[in-house]
């Protein structure tokens, strides 16, 4: 089940991890799909976020998330 994020000025949802993938829909209407290569503790991370749209960005410019 995706967790929705409507406080979220950048991020709609984040669909549940599967084969160590997610889907994130950005508030613009764009989606894609990464791969996570720490599912644990990014999940983990996550929960305990103040800005969801942050969080996600530096994962992306750290390469813990990697678009497919």
């Amino acid at each position: 089940m995706p967790q929705n994020f409507p406080n979220s000025t950048a991020i709609e949802s984040i669909s549940e991890l599967i084969d160590n993938k997610v889907t994130i829909k950005w508030k613009n209407g764009n989606s894609y799909t990464y791969t996570v290569l720490n599912p644990e503790s990014f999940l983990r991370d996550l929960s305990n976020v103040k800005s969801v749209g942050s969080f996600v960005n530096r994962k992306i410019q750290e390469n813990t998330l990697q678009l497919v």
